[in-house]
């Protein structure tokens, strides 16, 4: 005949709590991901329309005029090097 094992009310229901206790806390660790992954995407949004806006008044200003770079000191005594090497 096959032994019968008996197990206790209390062990069992430990058992089916602690299943529930791990399925509460992937619940809620998914429940915040979710919460994380809404701010994400209305920060990406909010990015998106400051940086329109940047473009539409940056188009509107005139370019100021730059001057020429003028030769530093650096650059006179490389091009000096260079053609005494040459």
């Amino acid at each position: 005949m096959a032994e019968i094992h008996k197990v206790s009310v209390e062990k069992t229901l430990n058992k089916i709590r602690g299943d529930d206790a791990k399925q509460s806390k992937e619940a809620a660790f998914n429940a915040k991901i979710d919460v994380l992954d809404e701010e994400i995407g209305r920060m990406r949004a909010q990015r998106q329309r400051l940086e329109r806006h940047q473009g539409k008044h940056h188009q509107g200003r005139q370019a100021t005029p730059t001057h020429p770079q003028r030769h530093t000191f650096g650059k006179w005594v490389s091009r000096l090097f260079w053609f005494l090497r040459s």
